[in-house]
């Protein structure tokens, strides 16, 4: 059971998100993967309850009988309850936020076309992501990449070069759960591709153009992206 029929491959939600790759290469249909074999059935929907007593499952297309039960609910974002975090920030767990964020950076180039005033241009070409685990250094790289490989190209008359990716990660380095060998490695390729990386910061709130953290550090940004950290749904 599920309530979307197909499978998103998660690692690659970044390059949906710069426009890297169409949504339709990280989506596979989900009777796909189980035609091969006997007695496997899929259903679209959407759990309400489960009785364990009687051993039901209680969905939108009527109850299931079961011997046993495998809960894979996954996960989703943590905002550690602050809800103006979780108002003005982009989340990126699933294709259809993906997509919102590749318009969102669209949005906001065009935008910045237009304005004359340069505190709003400097702050819709600021980009924050906030998390160093595996998500937001592969989503910060990928920037980088646009930054350097097409928005210098799509927009001319804008000036590439004061744009902006912040990566901010409450530890003291980046893919804390990997190596330090690993972690070294990766902030020096993101250094490299121009990733500024903020460490022992945490964000504190934001309300859709300032972000305030645990420090004396202010970001003026139209983009927040995260916090790239997940907990488990069941």
């Amino acid at each position: 059971m599920d309530k979307h029929n197909y499978h998103t491959l998660l690692p690659l939600l970044h390059q949906v998100a710069t426009e890297s790759l169409e949504a339709g290469s990280i989506a596979y249909p989900i009777r796909k993967v189980i035609q091969e074999y006997n007695d496997f059935y899929f259903r679209l929907t959407s759990v309400q309850e489960i009785d364990t007593k009687n051993k039901k499952v209680l969905t939108e297309i009527g109850d299931l009988s079961y011997d046993y039960q495998v809960i894979a609910t996954g996960s989703k974002t943590n905002y550690f309850g602050n809800r103006e975090i979780k108002r003005n920030s982009m989340a990126m767990k699933t294709i259809p936020q993906s997509l919102n964020i590749r318009g969102l950076i669209l949005v906001n180039f065009e935008q910045a076309v237009l304005t004359t005033d340069t505190a709003d241009k400097d702050s819709l070409i600021n980009f924050v992501i906030v998390g160093g685990g595996p998500t937001g250094v592969e989503l910060t790289g990928a920037l980088a990449e646009m930054k350097k490989a097409i928005l210098q190209k799509d927009y001319p008359d804008l000036d590439i070069a004061k744009m902006e990716i912040n990566l901010i990660q409450s530890g003291d380095r980046i893919l804390n759960t990997m190596s330090e060998k690993s972690s070294k490695a990766a902030k020096n390729f993101l250094v490299e591709l121009g990733v500024i990386i903020w460490k022992n910061v945490r964000v504190t709130n934001y309300d859709g153009r300032t972000i305030t953290t645990n420090s004396e550090l202010v970001f003026e940004t139209a983009t927040l992206i995260g916090p790239l950290v997940f907990k488990e749904l069941w």
